[in-house]
């Protein structure tokens, strides 16, 4: 337990206890999940995934653990997650990747057909995922598809709320503009029906 020490009013000086950091072990068995979804969102292919989810635990470590504050756990262990990816992406030359929002085994009550559309209508979205920068990007994963608030991808980003409602305006128009050339460039071409 660390302990602060503070004079009170009458300048003597009292112990407090401060919040005793949560360890980077205890963190992945809480958000190991959510960091796993958030990546895979940000782009991280799955032959990549399970590396970056682990750097991101391992640069909480280093940063000995979490410390109660003004952002929460997952929003901090957010924040560790887009500087993993940035590092990954600076560290890595332009290659493409098979889509990553795609993954596990097609239900049995779905028919080859509503698998292809739902397989294909997924690798539009993370194609329109892929056009955005950065920011942007990671400001609509965690406000869309993750459900964080402004306020908490504002604290984990460092930036004033309005500029996340602007990054979030601006990535939604993005992301339903490529979204929207990406259905028609599908229907333009010729359907593999005989």
């Amino acid at each position: 337990m660390q302990v602060d020490m503070t004079a009170n009013s009458e300048g003597d000086i009292e112990a407090k206890a401060a919040p005793a950091p949560i360890g980077a072990e205890a963190l992945y068995r809480a958000y190991g999940p959510f960091i796993a979804s958030f990546l895979r969102h940000m782009g991280v292919p799955e032959a990549e995934l399970d590396d970056l989810v682990q750097d991101v635990f391992v640069l909480a470590h280093r940063k000995g653990g979490y410390l109660p504050g003004p952002a929460a756990p997952r929003t901090w262990l957010g924040s560790l997650a887009i500087r993993v990816v940035v590092a990954r992406r600076r560290a890595l030359s332009r290659r493409p990747h098979l889509s990553n929002l795609v993954e596990g085994v097609p239900d049995a009550m779905t028919s080859p057909e509503e698998t292809l559309d739902t397989q294909r209508s997924l690798e539009r979205v993370q194609t329109a995922l892929d056009t955005l920068s950065m920011e942007h990007r990671a400001t609509f994963v965690l406000y869309e598809i993750e459900g964080e608030s402004c306020q908490s991808i504002a604290a984990m980003l460092g930036v004033p709320v309005g500029t996340i409602y602007s990054r979030l305006f601006t990535a939604r128009k993005r992301f339903l503009n490529a979204y929207r050339r990406c259905v028609l460039r599908a229907g333009q071409q010729p359907k593999d029906e005989p």
